[in-house]
This record gives C-alpha cells, sequence and structure tokens, in this order.
C-alpha cells in the first residue's frame, strides 16, 4: 500500500508539471526546426523566472556568447544562465499577469502572456504590446516554445 500511494504521487506529480509552465523548454528555430536553446522556467504560484541553461550556437562551438545587445547590469553577460523571463504569475481574476521576457539578441525586454497548448507540451508566448514584439526578427510576434523530446516521449 505504501508503494501505491508513492507511485500514485509520483504519477501525480508529472501530470501536474505537465500542467505548469514550471520546467524545462526547448526553443526551437522556426526556419531550421533546430533547438536553439533550452530554458528552464522555476517560481512559485505568484513569481516565475526563466533561465537560459543551454545554448546552441554552431558558428561560436568553443566560445560562450554573451549578451552583447544587452544594456545596464547585463551588458555582456554570458547568455548560459542569464535569467530572461520573469515576473508576477496572473492572478486567477486578471486577464495577463506581468511577465518581462528579454531577448538576448535583442537586448530588449517584452511583456507577455503565458498559454499552455497541447496537454502542457508547448507554451505560447503572447506579446501584451498592441504592435507585438516591435518586430523582432528572432521571437516575432509570437513565439512557442516546446517541452525537451524526453518529456514529450513520456505521455
Amino acid at each position: 500500500m505504501k508503494y501505491f500511494i508513492l507511485i500514485l504521487c509520483v504519477f501525480s506529480s508529472l501530470a501536474q508539471a505537465r500542467e505548469s509552465v514550471f520546467g524545462v523548454w526547448e526553443v526551437v528555430d522556426e526556419d531550421t526546426e533546430q533547438v536553439k536553446s533550452v530554458i528552464l522556467i522555476t517560481g512559485t504560484d505568484q513569481q516565475i523566472k526563466g533561465e537560459v541553461i543551454q545554448l546552441y550556437h554552431p558558428e561560436l562551438p568553443d566560445e560562450l556568447p554573451r549578451c552583447g545587445a544587452c544594456n545596464g547590469a547585463l551588458e555582456n553577460d554570458p547568455i548560459v544562465g542569464m535569467t530572461i523571463l520573469r515576473g508576477s504569475v496572473k492572478p486567477a481574476d486578471s486577464d495577463r499577469g506581468d511577465i518581462i521576457l528579454l531577448d538576448p539578441a535583442t537586448g530588449k525586454t517584452h511583456e507577455v502572456n503565458l498559454v499552455l497548448e497541447d496537454d502542457g507540451l508547448r507554451l505560447r508566448l503572447d506579446s501584451t504590446a498592441p504592435d507585438g514584439y516591435s518586430g523582432s526578427p528572432v521571437l516575432g510576434k509570437t513565439a512557442v516554445w516546446q517541452r525537451p523530446v524526453a518529456s514529450r516521449d513520456k505521455s
């Protein structure tokens, strides 16, 4: 009975993780369909934080890419380890939260809504600004991140 409860808890946790923005996400290039980076989203019920944990940069295989387009404290910081998503999770009675996404390619920040799709396997980042991401070539007006293949195979 003890093992049954343990197994039930494990499967319940996996199901909840699937329906949560928390966890590991891949950013895929729309043109090449190759994974560009891996983001880890952590936080609480009220706050969220997304950090770049891996970056695939074939042009610079031996160098750690830096945020040359960033200003202030992030200027020239390594992109791996950088927090690119942060803010308040939307309250139940609101239509959006206050989540800010940093685009390391341009150094610009964008206010976004996070929307889970495809049973929690895809995360859509919608701009809350009327003009979208102001023409950001990396993210476009809506970005879609996906769970890593290993996570998708566990369904």
